[in-house]
C-alpha cells in the first residue's frame, strides 16, 4: 500500500512528456521499461575503495553499468544491468563526429541511518528529455529510466561511500551510434548509465573557498544556443580556458553569456552554482534584468539550470528533494 501510494507521488513529480512526442518518432516500442530489465551480475567484481581512502572524482567506478539500445526500426530494445565494459562504436558514429551526444549528473547519498537517496532525480530526467528533443535523439519516458537508475543504484549499492562529503555519482549518458559520416537525424542511439564513488570535486572539501576567472572573450551560452542542454559539446571547448588559466594560475573558469557583456557580470561556472544581483534583486541562471524566463515574454534562457540551483530558489522548502532508493516504486 504505502508502495502503491509513493508510486503516484513519484509520478507527480515528473513533468508530462511533452505534446510533440505523439508525433512519428513514437515507434513500436517507444519507451524502454523497467519492467523487462534484464540483470547480468559480474562474475569479476572489483575491489571498493577503503572507508578512509581519497575519492578522486571521476576516477573509480562501480561492477555494473545500465544499457538500452534503440534502432528506428524496433524502437527501444529491454534495458540491461551488465558488468561495466567498453564500448563498441563504428568509427564513423555520428556522437564521435558531430557530438551527437548528451548526459547528466546527479547523485546517491548514505544518510545516518545506513538509507540510500537521490537528491530530485526527476528535475534531470527533464532536463535530459529536454536535452534528448534538442538533439533529436529518440524520446523515453523520464519515470521508466528513473526506475531502471534506482535498480542500478540498488545493485551496486555497496559501492555508495559513507563518509562526509561523499557520494554516488550517476552520469547517464545518450548518444547516437549512427554508422554515417552524414550529418542528419540518426537511426540508431545507445543509452547507458555508469556510477563511480566520489568525494569533493574540488580539492579541500566543499567548504574550501574557490577564486573565479571570468573572461568575456570566452562564451559559453548564447541566445539561441545549447547552453540551456546538457551537451558534451558545450564542454570539451572549456578545456582550452582551463588550462589557460592553470597556465596563469588563476580561478576555476567561469562561463558568462553573450549579453553577460553588457551587464557586466557572469554566472555559472562548471561544477559551481553562483547567485548574481541586479539592483537588490537576485537573478537565477539564464535570466537577465528584467526576464521573467518565459519566452513568450522575455528573451529565452540560454543558461544551464540545475536542479541544486532549483533547489536553493525554491521558497516553500516543503519538499526535501530526496527520494530512498529503496523505496522508490
Amino acid at each position: 500500500m504505502a508502495a502503491t501510494a509513493l508510486g503516484q507521488i513519484w509520478a507527480r513529480k515528473l513533468l508530462p512528456v511533452p505534446w510533440f512526442l505523439c508525433g512519428p518518432r513514437r515507434c513500436a516500442s517507444s519507451s524502454f521499461k523497467a519492467a523487462d530489465l534484464q540483470l547480468e551480475m559480474t562474475q569479476e567484481p572489483h575491489k571498493k575503495p577503503g572507508p578512509g581512502e581519497t575519492l578522486m572524482f571521476g576516477k573509480t567506478f562501480t561492477d555494473h553499468m545500465l544499457m538500452v539500445e534503440w534502432t528506428l526500426e524496433k524502437g527501444w530494445g529491454c534495458p540491461h544491468i551488465k558488468p561495466f565494459q567498453n564500448l563498441t562504436l563504428h568509427p564513423a558514429s555520428s556522437s564521435l563526429h558531430y557530438s551527437i551526444q548528451l548526459f547528466e549528473g546527479l547523485k546517491a547519498y548514505k544518510g545516518g541511518d545506513q538509507r540510500v537517496r537521490l537528491f530530485r532525480p526527476w528535475l534531470n530526467m527533464d532536463r535530459m528529455l529536454r536535452s534528448t528533443l534538442r538533439l533529436c535523439l529518440p524520446p523515453f519516458d523520464k519515470a521508466e529510466l528513473l526506475e531502471c537508475i534506482r535498480q542500478l543504484i540498488q545493485v551496486d549499492q555497496d559501492w555508495v561511500p559513507g563518509g562526509a562529503g561523499t557520494s554516488l555519482y550517476v552520469r547517464p549518458v545518450l548518444l547516437g551510434t549512427e554508422p554515417s559520416l552524414g550529418v542528419g537525424s540518426i537511426s540508431q542511439a545507445l543509452l547507458f548509465v555508469i556510477l563511480c564513488p566520489v568525494g569533493s570535486y574540488f580539492p579541500g572539501g566543499s567548504v574550501t573557498p574557490v577564486s573565479l576567472l571570468a573572461d568575456p572573450k570566452y562564451i559559453r551560452a548564447w541566445v539561441g544556443g545549447v547552453g540551456d542542454c546538457k551537451l558534451g559539446g558545450n564542454y570539451g571547448p572549456t578545456v582550452f580556458i582551463t588550462a589557460a588559466r592553470k597556465e596563469l594560475k588563476w580561478g576555476v573558469p567561469s562561463a558568462p553569456r553573450a549579453r553577460d557583456r553588457e551587464y557586466g557580470y557572469s554566472r555559472g561556472a562548471g561544477s559551481i552554482c553562483s547567485f548574481s544581483t541586479y539592483l537588490g534583486s537576485v537573478l537565477r541562471p539564464g535570466c537577465m534584468p528584467g526576464d521573467t524566463g518565459n519566452p513568450d515574454e522575455s528573451e529565452p534562457s540560454s543558461a544551464l539550470e540545475g536542479s541544486t540551483m532549483q533547489s536553493d530558489m525554491s521558497s516553500d522548502g516543503r519538499d526535501p528533494g530526496c527520494c530512498d532508493s529503496s523505496a522508490m516504486p
